[in-house]
C-alpha cells in the first residue's frame, strides 16, 4: 500500500498537521453526534424507530379521502376511520365525502375497508367530515363526526364488532346547528360512564357560540346545550376544537376564533373541575396582533397532574408555539416559539404516551426558510416538503430536538395512537403527489426503549341501548341541564416560567464534542513546544 504524503501545515498551527489518537476520536465522536453532515445517529430511549414503508390503506383514485382518526385498544388491535367519496365516478364534482370508512389492523395486517356510516340521502350536501372518537374501559367505541347542513352525529360499537356497520348504534343526531367549520366538535371520555362533547355551535340570527353538552351514563341520554362562551362579533366562530380531561372531574377545552377571513383571530382554553357541571371564565391564551398570519390548531396536554401544555400554530408566520401552566389551567406562560427551525399550517399536533409514560408529540411541518442548512442533518430531506416530525418531553424541562419519522413523506393531517406501549401507529393524508392525491396512508414504527405490554381481553360487557325514539334521526333524550357558572378572569403572564432559549438542546448537544476538540488542540501544541 501506497504511503499518503504528509499533509502541510495549514494556516493556525498543528491542528490539522498529523493528528493523533485524540484528534482523531473528538473528530469521530463529533460526527458520531451529527454536527456535521447526516452522520448516523444511535437511537435514544423514545426515539421514532423500524419505520415501515407508507402503505395507501384508502387506494381510492378520484374519489377524495380524509380526515383519518386512529384509536388502539387494549387487545393488540387498531381502528382507523377516515371520511371518503363512495358515489358518482372518479372526479366528478363536487368530490366530497359521503361515507364514513373503517378498517382496522389485527397485528398482522390492516382489513379490507368497509363503508360503517353513509351519509343520509335527504341531504342535498351529502359531507361527512371531522371525525373524532373515544375508547371507553368496558371496550366500546364512541365516535362523533360533522355531517351534512350544519349536523353532528354520534354512535357507539363494541371494539371487536367494529368493523360491521350492524355492530353500530343507529347514529344519534345531536345537533343541526354545528357551525360546519373544520373540527368543530369533539368527543372526551372520563371512567367510568361519563362522555363530554364541545361544538362550535351556530343558530340564526344570534351570536355564534361554543357550547357542551354530556352524558353520564355511556352515551345513552344525553343533557341539554349550555354555552361555554358567546363570541361578541357576530362574524366570528369556532373551530378547531379540542378536549381532555384529567382525573379526578377536570375537563378542559380548547378551541380558535375565526373571522371572515377564514384565519385564526385568536386560541382560548376553558376548564371544569367538576366534570362539566359547571364551566369557568374561558381564558384567552393569545391573540392575533397587526399583520401577523394566525393563532389556530391548539392541542393538550398533561405534562404531570395539574401541569398542561397547550400547543398552538401562529404568530407572524405558521410557527410552532407552546404555552405552559403549572396550575392546571389557571394561569398561563407567554408563547414560545418551541420548534423553532420549523414551519406550517398542517393541522393538529398530537400527543401519546408510550408504556413507560414518556410523552411524545408529532407534527407535520416543514424546515422554516433561513434553516434550510439544517436539512443536511437528515438522509433524503426535501426542504420545500412537509413530512412528520417527532420530539419527546424529557425530564420535564424542555422537549428534544426534533426528528423526522420514517424519512420525508408529503403529510397532511396526521392522527397517531400507541399500541400496545410501543408500537406507533400513524395515518395521514397527502396533497402534492397527483397519482395519490387526498388518499389515507399509514405507517408504523417502534418506540426505542419503551417495553411492549401483554395483550388484554375485554369485559364481557352489553352494548349500551339508547332511550327510544319514533324518528329516523332522533333527538337527544335531556339530562338535568348543566350550568356554565362565571369565574373572575384569570391573567396571562407576561414572560415564560421556567422555560428555556429553545436552542439550548442543540448547544448543549454540541459541547462534548467542542471540548474534545479543545482539549487536542491544546495536546497537539503542548506536543509541538516539546519538539
Amino acid at each position: 500500500m501506497r504511503d499518503l504524503p504528509e499533509q502541510p501545515d495549514l494556516p493556525g498551527g498543528g491542528l490539522c498537521r498529523r493528528p493523533g489518537w485524540l484528534l482523531a476520536v473528538a473528530i469521530a465522536l463529533a460526527l458520531g453526534m451529527g454536527l456535521w453532515g447526516s452522520a448516523p445517529v444511535l437511537a435514544a430511549p423514545g426515539d421514532i424507530v423500524d419505520c415501515r414503508p407508507p402503505f395507501n390503506l384508502s387506494n381510492s383514485p378520484g374519489y377524495v379521502s380524509v380526515d383519518p382518526f386512529l384509536l388502539s385498544d387494549p387487545t393488540g388491535v387498531v381502528h382507523l376511520f377516515w371520511a371518503e367519496r363512495t358515489i358518482g365516478e372518479p372526479g366528478d364534482i363536487p368530490n366530497v365525502p359521503d361515507a364514513l370508512m373503517y378498517s382496522r389492523w389485527d397485528g398482522e395486517r390492516w382489513s379490507k375497508p368497509v363503508d360503517i356510516f353513509i351519509s343520509p340521502r335527504q341531504y342535498f350536501n351529502r359531507r361527512i367530515a371531522g371525525i373524532r372518537g373515544v375508547m371507553d374501559q368496558q371496550g366500546f367505541i364512541h365516535l362523533v363526526w360533522m355531517g351534512p347542513d350544519n349536523t353532528f352525529f354520534y354512535s357507539a360499537a363494541r371494539a371487536d364488532r367494529a368493523g360491521s356497520a350492524q355492530g353500530w348504534l343507529p347514529p344519534l343526531l345531536l345537533g343541526d346547528d354545528q357551525s360546519g367549520t373544520q373540527f368543530s366538535v369533539d368527543i372526551a371520555y372520563e371512567p367510568p360512564r361519563a362522555l363530554h362533547i364541545l361544538y362550535g355551535r351556530s343558530q340564526p340570527q344570534v351570536n355564534r357560540t361554543v357550547t357542551y353538552i354530556r352524558s353520564v351514563d355511556g352515551g345513552a341520554t344525553w343533557s341539554e346545550p349550555v354555552d361555554v362562551y358567546t363570541f361578541l362579533d357576530f362574524e366570528r366562530g369556532a373551530s378547531n376544537v379540542r378536549l381532555l380531561t384529567e382525573p379526578p372531574g377536570k375537563v378542559y377545552a380548547t378551541w380558535t376564533e375565526w373571522d371572515s377571513s377564514g384565519n385564526g383571530q385568536a386560541v382560548y382554553f376553558a376548564r371544569s373541575l367538576d366534570s362539566g357541571s359547571t364551566w369557568e371564565e374561558p381564558v384567552r391564551l393569545a391573540e392575533r396582533v397587526g399583520d401577523e398570519y394566525e393563532r389556530d390548531w391548539t392541542t393538550l396536554a398533561v405534562l404531570e397532574p395539574g401541569r398542561l401544555v397547550a400547543l398552538w400554530e401562529g404568530g407572524f408566520r405558521a410557527y410552532p408555539q407552546t404555552q405552559y401552566s403549572d396550575d392546571g389551567g389557571a394561569t398561563w406562560s407567554a408563547p414560545i416559539d418551541t420548534f423553532f427551525w420549523l414551519i406550517a399550517d398542517n393541522g393538529f399536533g398530537e400527543f401519546v404516551r408510550d408504556s413507560t409514560g414518556r410523552l411524545h408529540v408529532f407534527l407535520v411541518r416543514r424546515i422554516r426558510e433561513g434553516y434550510s442548512h439544517l436539512c443536511g442533518r437528515f438522509v433524503g430531506c426535501r426542504g420545500d416538503g412537509n413530512t412528520i416530525w417527532h420530539s419527546v418531553w424529557e425530564a420535564g424541562v424542555n422537549w428534544r430536538d426534533p426528528r423526522p419519522v420514517g424519512g420525508f413523506h408529503d403529510s397532511n393531517f396526521i392522527s397517531v395512537a400507541m399500541n400496545l406501549g410501543n408500537q406507533l401507529f400513524l395515518s395521514w393524508f397527502n396533497y402534492d403527489n397527483p397519482e395519490t392525491s387526498l388518499d389515507i396512508f399509514t405507517m408504523q414504527c417502534t418506540v426505542e426503549g419503551a417495553p411492549a405490554l401483554a395483550p388484554q381481553p375485554w369485559p364481557a360487557v352489553d352494548m349500551p341501548t339508547p332511550t327510544p325514539v319514533a324518528t329516523a334521526w332522533p333527538t337527544p333524550t335531556p339530562l338535568p341541564e348543566v350550568t356554565a357558572t362565571p369565574a373572575p378572569v384569570v391573567s396571562v403572564q407576561a414572560t415564560p416560567v421556567g422555560r428555556s432559549n429553545p436552542a439550548t438542546p442543540l448547544l448543549v448537544g454540541a459541547l462534548p464534542s467542542l471540548a474534545l476538540l479543545v482539549l487536542a488542540v491544546m495536546v497537539e501544541r503542548i506536543r509541538r513546544r516539546g519538539r
